[in-house]
């Protein structure tokens, strides 16, 4: 895995893009990084040392699946990146799945009384 970081955050990215863009990118990303037959643990691991959080979680039902992911704050976002690992006899048993969410804080959300919010009577 030569690349440590190279897919993290905005730094993959010489300039701002849309959140469809950056799932499209980090999802191709992560499954030419981490094709079908990667050893599980060298994944993980490259995932960890990248700064990504793992975890089992009970997504692939008698496969063992992690989710890890990686979050960020980029001025008043946050991004989170999240990577699917499925294991079987101790490699990938399909290429890692790739996600970017982002959520901003302080949005201003339309008042009771404005036409979106009014109801027919």
């Amino acid at each position: 895995m030569p690349c440590r970081s190279c897919f993290l955050g905005g730094a993959a990215f010489a300039a701002p893009v849309s959140l469809d863009e950056a799932n499209l990118a980090f999802e191709t990303q992560i499954a030419q990084r981490y094709p079908l037959g990667t050893k599980f643990a060298e994944a993980k691991a490259d995932l960890e040392a990248n700064g990504f959080k793992c975890s089992a979680f009970g997504g692939g039902g008698d496969v063992p699946t992690q989710e890890c992911t990686h979050s960020a704050r980029q001025d008043e976002c946050s991004r989170e990146w999240a990577v699917e690992l499925r294991e079987r006899d101790g490699a990938l048993r399909a290429p890692a799945k790739g996600s970017v969410a982002k959520l901003c804080v302080g949005a201003v959300l339309p008042a009771k009384k404005s036409p979106a919010y009014q109801q027919d009577k």
